[in-house]
């Protein structure tokens, strides 16, 4: 009954104080009104939510890149978890991207994996309000085509290629396909090209297939 009191409480003043202030207001609550509370570490806070997306069905690679992220966060903050606020996420994902000098997409992967932490606190009533609502999508440039193009010439050179290109790999591509017996209409389909006579121009014939395809439909 108490319990419930103290969550009526917490939920009214819920729009007036932030996390932290809310920490403290809980702590006076629970010493006046006469609730046994049990105290939980950061580290239980992250083992529950690890459980909770085991049993999801999450990859261990995405579990290991969550307990990396959110250690990370809790070593550098210092904390209580319940305390953390948005100034503080905000502080420590400026530090991560600058201290190993990383891009908008990967800094958005870490901003992804503490806002799933925070969600599963706020849901489960750990705390009243993710302090990661008001940080949203870090936005990145997407690779175009002359970056790629660029990094395959990068690539190239370390392998001691001089002449590597997209172009290439589509040039490849179709001539491996026809070679594997896929209708040159497919191909054409498959490269996006609007007349066959460019799939025709853009894919090379092996020789010893023309020959093996002679012998099996004229001889």
């Amino acid at each position: 009954m108490n319990e419930n009191i103290i969550r009526t409480i917490s939920s009214e003043m819920n729009k007036y104080l932030n996390n932290y202030q809310m920490s403290k207001l809980q702590e006076v609550l629970y010493k006046k009104i006469e609730v046994e509370k049990k105290e939980i570490s950061n580290e239980e806070y992250v083992n529950k939510f690890i459980n909770s997306k085991r049993l999801e069905g999450c990859s261990e690679l995405t579990i290991k890149n969550y307990k990396i992220h959110i250690y990370k966060m809790l070593s550098y903050l210092d904390k209580d978890v319940r305390t953390i606020e948005t100034d503080d996420i905000r502080d420590f994902l400026s530090y991560y991207q600058s201290n190993n000098n990383c891009n908008n997409l990967t800094i958005d992967g870490v901003r992804r994996s503490l806002s799933r932490f925070f969600t599963f606190l706020e849901v489960e009533d750990y705390i009243v309000k993710s302090p990661i609502r008001r940080i949203h999508k870090i936005k990145y440039d997407r690779l175009q085509s002359r970056g790629i193009e660029l990094m395959l010439q990068k690539l190239g050179k370390e392998l001691g290629e001089e002449k590597v290109h997209p172009h290439k790999f589509r040039r490849t591509l179709a001539t491996k396909a026809i070679d594997k017996g896929m209708p040159i209409e497919l191909v054409q389909h498959l490269l996006g090209h609007t007349k066959i006579n460019t799939t025709l121009h853009y894919a090379f014939v092996n020789q010893n297939n023309v020959k093996i395809s002679h012998r099996k439909y004229i001889c």
